[in-house]
C-alpha cells in the first residue's frame, strides 16, 4: 500500500525558516520543521510516505509565477512530489496562469482561504465580485484541474 501525504508547505531554503514561522504565527503555533524540500523528503522517508502534495500560496499576485516555477522545478528533481501552482485572488491574467500551471506539469490548484483573504463560498448576502472563485474554478473543471483548500479557521473570509 502506498501512503500519500496530500498537504505540504515547502518554500525556496532561502525563504522556509521566514515562511515557516510566519505560518506558526498566523496560526498561533509553533512550526516543529522547516518547509524546505531538504527537511520534508528525509522526515516523510521515515514516515513509510511514498508521495506529497507540495504547495505554497501567494499573498501577493507578484509571487504567483515565482511560486509555481519554484514547485514546478521541485516536482522535476523529486518524482515522489505533486505539485500544486497557486493563484492570488483578482489577479490580472488568472486564466493565462492556470493554463501555465497545467503546462508545468502541476497537477492542481491550491486555494488557501486565510491567507489569501478570499471567500471560498459567495453567499447571497455578500456577493463575489471579480473572477474569483466560481470563474477559477469552472475553469479548473474544464482544464481537469483538481482544487485544494484548507478548512477555515474562526473569524476567516466565507
Amino acid at each position: 500500500m502506498k501512503i500519500a501525504d496530500i498537504h505540504v508547505h515547502i518554500f525556496p531554503h532561502k525563504l522556509a525558516e521566514k515562511a515557516s514561522a510566519s505560518i506558526g504565527s498566523f496560526y498561533g503555533t509553533h512550526t516543529a520543521h522547516l518547509a524546505s524540500v531538504e527537511t520534508l523528503l528525509p522526515l516523510e522517508q521515515a514516515a513509510g510516505i511514498d508521495c506529497c502534495a507540495v504547495s505554497s500560496s501567494a499573498t501577493s499576485p507578484h509571487q504567483v509565477q515565482h511560486i509555481n516555477d519554484f514547485i514546478a522545478s521541485e516536482v522535476r528533481v523529486h518524482p515522489n512530489l505533486i505539485g500544486l501552482g497557486t493563484l492570488f485572488p483578482a489577479m490580472e491574467g488568472w486564466e493565462a496562469e492556470l493554463e501555465r500551471i497545467a503546462a508545468l506539469g502541476l497537477k492542481g490548484l491550491k486555494i488557501h482561504p486565510d491567507f489569501q483573504q478570499v471567500p471560498l463560498i459567495c453567499r447571497k448576502r455578500s456577493p463575489c465580485t471579480g473572477p474569483w472563485p466560481r470563474p477559477v474554478c469552472r475553469c479548473s473543471s474544464t482544464w481537469a484541474t483538481p482544487i485544494w483548500t484548507t478548512l477555515l479557521r474562526s473569524g476567516s473570509p466565507t
